[in-house]
């Protein structure tokens, strides 16, 4: 308790000193925390792709020109098995305001709704209720544009394809067609009937050798039908692999250079403040303090330093930075106790360098004295 006391006092005493000091080491301390979240959540978020498994499925990519029950029939049909998992996507006029632009209606079934690694910056996900038929449900507005993500936000209405819809929940997500999506609920995608540029993705199982010819012959009888391509789900997987990789490769790198030239600046001014910490511990040294007393009451008081710009740090990150960084980080237990270990190693660090030599200073003034 006297070594807290101690610590406390010297921190008032210089409290100018060390408001800079507790700026700078959460500057510092900043960019390591945020990249910390960083690695956490998108290794969250490769947790939660869509298949354990790709090598078992595959996609189907065509387009038709409505999505009806006698459309999905025909699908059905077309791949010899159910439709459990499908996305379609239908560029069109929207009118938000007194806005209008060019966005893409993106269709999505339950099932992959539940497996596209998605977050929710605002709002909500879809429940029960929000699903009409349960094989023709569509229900994304995605648009990469500033004009929704800077705009557009719960509540707000939505006119496209002579309907009005509420927007219920603003998303995020990785490997997929959603990333900026806006959730915007509607039971039918029929209501582009008529237009034959329904661009659709169909996720079916691989089943038996040679199926992708056949789904390739069935579609040839089908006017209303076209399938252009049939793939593994193996090449999709490792295209969004390799979206995620460019995207942490680019942030680490900021953040390592960001850390580096933090630290310097760390380092600068610990150097100025150590010096007259050196004096400080020297004249306690002198008047019969011992070396064990002057550390734990250095660190004491670097602890407290560390743990002040975490707070800081806690407080900026907790600001909306969606509209600037790349994502909206989360943090694990261990993120927090490794957040919290770097904090108590920059103060062990800080206190050595402190208490290292303190007798040097005033030997020296002694000398100079006699």
């Amino acid at each position: 308790m006297f070594v807290i006391k101690c610590a406390l006092k010297k921190l008032i005493y210089s409290r100018k000193i060390c408001l800079i000091f507790v700026l700078s080491i959460a500057a510092g301390l900043l960019c390591p925390v945020y990249v910390l979240g960083y690695i956490h959540t998108s290794a969250k978020m490769e947790e939660m792709h869509r298949f354990s498994s790709p090598e078992d499925y595959l996609l189907v990519n065509g387009s038709m020109p409505f999505m009806d029950q006698a459309a999905l029939e025909n699908m059905k049909y077309i791949v010899g098995g159910t439709l459990d998992d499908y996305e379609c996507a239908y560029q069109t006029t929207v009118s938000w305001g007194d806005v209008n632009g060019v966005a893409f209606i993106g269709g999505v079934s339950a099932g992959i709704l539940s497996r596209v690694p998605v977050y929710v910056k605002e709002g909500r996900l879809f429940d029960e209720n929000d699903y009409g038929d349960e094989q023709g449900s569509v229900c994304i507005l995605a648009d990469n544009s500033a004009l929704y993500l800077a705009g557009a936000r719960v509540g707000d209405e939505i006119f496209f394809m002579g309907n009005t819809y509420e927007v219920i929940g603003v998303i995020d997500g990785w490997g997929s067609n959603l990333i900026g999506a806006i959730l915007i609920p509607y039971p039918q995608m029929y209501y582009v009937s008529g237009n034959s540029s329904i661009q659709h993705r169909f996720i079916i199982p691989k089943g038996d050798e040679g199926l992708e010819a056949s789904i390739m012959a069935k579609t040839q009888s089908m006017f209303d039908v076209n399938i252009y391509s049939v793939t593994s789900m193996v090449e999709e997987e490792k295209a969004a692999n390799e979206i995620i990789d460019q995207q942490n490769q680019k942030w680490l790198l900021i953040g390592f250079v960001v850390c580096f030239f933090a630290f310097l600046s760390i380092s600068a001014i610990s150097a100025g403040r150590s010096l007259e910490e050196r004096k400080l511990m020297g004249l306690h040294k002198a008047i019969g303090a011992t070396q064990s007393q002057l550390f734990f009451e250095a660190l004491m008081q670097n602890i407290i330093l560390v743990m002040a710009a975490l707070i800081v740090d806690g407080a900026i990150l907790c600001l909306p930075w969606e509209k600037v960084m790349e994502m909206e980080v989360q943090y694990s237990v261990l993120c927090i106790v490794q957040i919290i270990g770097i904090g108590m190693i920059l103060a062990l660090i800080l206190t050595l360098f402190s208490v290292h030599g303190c007798k040097k200073p005033v030997s020296r003034l002694i000398e100079r004295r006699g």
